[in-house]
């Protein structure tokens, strides 16, 4: 699973004075989106037109998250402004899913050959002082 981070005070940022909720909304789900799919920070358009079906909507929509910088458009491509400043690329989360593989496997080896494994664990939480995140 996939985070994506989004600053608590986000709600009162003046980005988004004249913003409207629609249009906030549909940045937040694209956040989302970019998270969970590991884009970095990319929106498709057709990921943009099954959020919104409507042509002058859906542009309406994004010129006010373009306005506020919520969004950038580069070689005519949607990209959530300094999406990979505040999350993780695809390439950190992969890198971090696939250590995580190799944990698990050298756990599950562990305890295949008659150890339980649970002292490596211990001493694995002992020596980290805080979380990788």
């Amino acid at each position: 699973m996939s985070w994506a981070k989004l600053d608590d005070g986000f709600d009162s940022h003046r980005k988004l004075d004249g913003v409207s909720l629609e249009a906030v909304g549909l940045w937040a789900r694209g956040l989302s989106y970019s998270a969970r799919y590991l884009t970095d920070g990319h929106l498709d358009h057709t990921w943009l037109r099954a959020r919104v079906p409507g042509d002058k909507k859906r542009e309406r929509l994004i010129e006010e998250l373009l306005d506020a910088r919520l969004l950038d458009e580069a070689d005519g491509c949607y990209f959530i402004y300094h999406f990979l400043e505040y999350n993780f690329s695809r390439a950190q989360v992969e890198e971090k899913r696939e250590k995580e593989r190799e944990k698990k496997a050298a756990q599950r080896e562990a305890r295949g050959s008659g150890r339980t494994g649970r002292a490596d664990l211990t001493d694995q939480r002992s020596a980290r002082a805080e979380p990788e995140w």
